[in-house]
């Protein structure tokens, strides 16, 4: 999977239980990194973005688009990486786009697992609960994220067939599926590699989806909020 665009891009994602990071220089091919930690993400991504573009030549003032994950994840995580991409984006002066995590997760899913009717991606929240949202074979959404029990999970998919889990829940929690999904099988992970980081981003440029940075998203339960307070614009 190759960057097929003629721009410098950095690509950031904190809302899983790590952070991950790629970039592609204009040109010059792409690189990434990806990093599980539950603590001390704030320190630790900035090394690990400026490694990046050491290893690709790349000013980070040369950058034309920033893309971060808006959420919904990883509450810390998502300020971290949210926070990191503006600081980046101010010091270039170019634009931030956000990309929704559970989306990107379906993006991964399909380029690894591309033959199934259904791709379900899951993040854990702190709770018992889970970020949910269910996406078709082209990574388009057939319904609205949500913030939901494994009971209503297992409700939810009963007497799907063919489908792909994603994420980074607990495979034990998911056992029970088994045996009321047909043809299942999970992917679970805790970092999204720098193919399907930038592969996304490549996919929101190629059909002009782009979205600027606002605010990060929040799931409550049985509603969904964005922040109280909006993004400080750049410009």
């Amino acid at each position: 999977m190759s960057f097929n665009h003629d721009q410098n891009i950095l690509v950031l994602d904190c809302a899983l239980s790590g952070f991950s990071v790629a970039a592609s220089r204009a040109g010059a091919g792409q690189d990434g990194y990806g990093l599980i930690t539950q603590r001390e993400q704030a320190s630790l991504i900035v090394p690990a973005i400026m490694s990046v573009f050491e290893r690709l030549e790349l000013d980070p003032k040369a950058l034309d688009a920033v893309f971060v994950t808006s959420g919904p994840g990883s509450f810390t995580g998502l300020r971290v990486g949210a926070a990191t991409a503006q600081g980046y984006a101010l010091a270039a002066d170019c634009p931030v786009y956000s990309l929704s995590s559970l989306q990107l997760l379906a993006y991964a899913a399909t380029k690894v697992e591309p033959d199934f009717n259904v791709y379900a991606a899951c993040i854990k929240s702190k709770s018992d609960d889970l970020y949910f949202q269910i996406f078709d074979s082209y990574y388009q959404p057939i319904d609205k994220p949500s913030l939901i029990g494994f009971d209503r999970l297992y409700e939810r998919m009963n007497g799907q067939s063919r489908v792909c889990f994603v994420g980074n829940v607990d495979k034990e929690m998911m056992q029970p599926l088994l045996s009321t999904v047909e043809e299942t099988i999970f992917l679970l992970t805790d970092i999204v590699n720098e193919a399907s980081l930038l592969g996304f981003a490549s996919e929101i440029i190629k059909n002009s989806l782009e979205k600027d940075f606002d605010r990060l998203t929040y799931l409550r339960e049985a509603d969904i909020s964005v922040g109280k307070k909006a993004v400080r614009k750049l410009k």
